[in-house]
């Protein structure tokens, strides 16, 4: 399952950006978006825990809603089917000494 979720958001990532902005706005999405919601996730999950008495619905109501921002989010992204996506990226020029 987990090759298939990356497969799947390598191509999503890659028709976001444009080719000059794609390796870091992939990185900085990526790795912003893990550290804000993976890093306090087992507080989190912890807390609804012990808040409903050893219930889990809270922990899984959590997860419907990250699944439902997800959906929408990838809903309104942008439908790049018949565009260009290889943009010419000029090379640096060396300097002059």
């Amino acid at each position: 399952m987990s090759r298939a979720r990356v497969a799947k958001a390598a191509v999503v990532g890659t028709e976001l950006f444009q080719t000059r902005y794609r390796y870091s706005g992939i990185a900085i999405a990526r790795e912003w978006t893990a550290a804000l919601t993976g890093g306090p996730a087992p507080f989190v999950a912890a807390a609804l825990l012990a808040g409903s008495g050893g219930q889990s619905w809270p922990i899984a109501l959590l997860m419907m809603v990250c699944a439902a921002i997800c959906f929408t989010a990838i809903l309104f992204a942008p439908e790049t089917r018949r565009m260009d996506l290889a943009e010419p990226v000029p090379l640096p020029q060396p300097a002059l000494t």
